[in-house]
Parts: C-alpha cells; sequence; structure tokens
C-alpha cells in the first residue's frame, strides 16, 4: 500500500486567514509506515508522523474536499497537533487510504509478534 496525492496545507490558519495569503500546496504520502507531508514543488519533507503517533483521521462530511488528521506533537510529546487539508479530491478516499495503512500495519504487527511467540515456544520445547 503506498498513495501520494496533491493537498493544500493550511500550517498556521491566522497566516492564511489574511487577505491575499496563499495556502501551501503539499502532497501526502500514506503507507504502512505513516504519512509523510511532502512541499509540492520543491519534494522536501515537511513533516513525518508514525502511525501509532497519529490518534484521529476524519473527513469532512459537508466539503467533500477537506481531510484532517491529529497526532502527538513531534516536538513535545505532551501537545497534539491537527492538520487540516484542502483536497482537489474527495477527501472520504484518503481517510479511507489512512485506515487501510493501520489495518494493514496492525496484521503485520501480529504475523510479527505471532512469529515471535512461535519461536519462543520451540526455545521452551528444546529447553525441557
Amino acid at each position: 500500500l503506498g498513495r501520494q496525492t496533491g493537498f493544500i496545507l493550511q500550517v498556521k490558519p491566522f497566516e492564511s486567514s489574511q487577505s491575499g495569503a496563499k495556502l501551501q500546496k503539499v502532497d501526502i504520502q500514506i503507507n504502512v509506515e505513516g504519512v509523510t507531508i511532502v512541499d509540492y514543488k520543491t519534494k522536501t519533507v515537511l513533516h513525518r508522523y508514525p502511525l501509532q503517533k497519529i490518534s484521529f483521521c476524519a473527513d469532512d462530511k459537508q466539503d467533500k474536499r477537506i481531510f484532517s488528521f491529529i497526532a502527538k506533537s513531534q516536538s513535545d510529546p505532551e501537545k497534539h497537533e491537527c492538520y487540516v487539508f484542502l483536497s482537489d479530491k474527495m477527501a472520504e478516499q484518503i481517510t479511507l487510504t489512512v485506515g487501510e495503512a493501520f489495518d494493514l500495519a496492525y496484521k503485520r504487527y501480529l504475523d510479527k509478534n505471532r512469529t515471535s511467540l512461535e519461536n519462543q515456544k520451540q526455545v521452551c520445547i528444546l529447553s525441557i
């Protein structure tokens, strides 16, 4: 699973609410590792959030272009940050993609731990 979608990132609402302020165009990359926000023009990584740092993800049911997620702050673990994106595509698809990434990451986690448990059982049997 891996998907990249073009977005406009509203980094600081008080700046973009000023007349004439332009929203920053970004790409969002979604995979089982997490969500990465990349500058559209320079391809510079602006933010990277592992899935385990993301606590909430939603699309706006009234305005089908709005997607958002909340994640633990990278600079202050006591705080959370909310990112809101205005997409040229259906935001519901992006939300579903993030959900799929969570599902696949969880399955990968279970498979890894199942293998580890089976190996531990074999070690226990061999040591008896």
